[in-house]
């Protein structure tokens, strides 16, 4: 059975426009909010690190060859790598002045997750 294009379509738009959604803070602090986006750095720059190590040039024993990559690519990891700890030093300090993390981003991805089916 063939599925009418113009319900489809309709599926496809609503699916889209909730998807679409800003990012909610509601009910949290300004510091829950500050706290939730150094979490959030720092899971993107943890997997901006991946990316980087999975792409990096390999010698023979399979050891990052550093000698063959370019003064970009060195500025580039250097780069990411100081982001990184930015955010997990925020992240800590955060930890260190009592607030529980794993709480805060489990409430704060209850409230932002939508999932999605078409």
């Amino acid at each position: 059975m063939a599925t009418n294009k113009q319900k489809q379509n309709l599926r496809f738009k609503i699916v889209s426009q909730r998807i679409g959604k800003k990012i909610r803070y509601d009910g949290f602090t300004s510091r829950e909010v500050e706290i939730i986006k150094s979490q959030k750095d720092l899971e993107r720059y943890e997997k901006e690190l991946g990316n980087f190590w999975t792409t990096a040039p390999r010698n023979s024993i399979g050891a990052v060859n550093w000698e063959s990559m370019t003064e970009n690519e060195i500025d580039l990891f250097e780069h990411i790598n100081k982001q990184k700890e930015k955010a997990y030093k925020k992240v800590s300090k955060a930890e260190d002045e009592g607030y529980d993390i794993d709480k805060i981003m489990t409430l704060f991805m209850k409230l932002n997750i939508n999932s999605a089916s078409y």
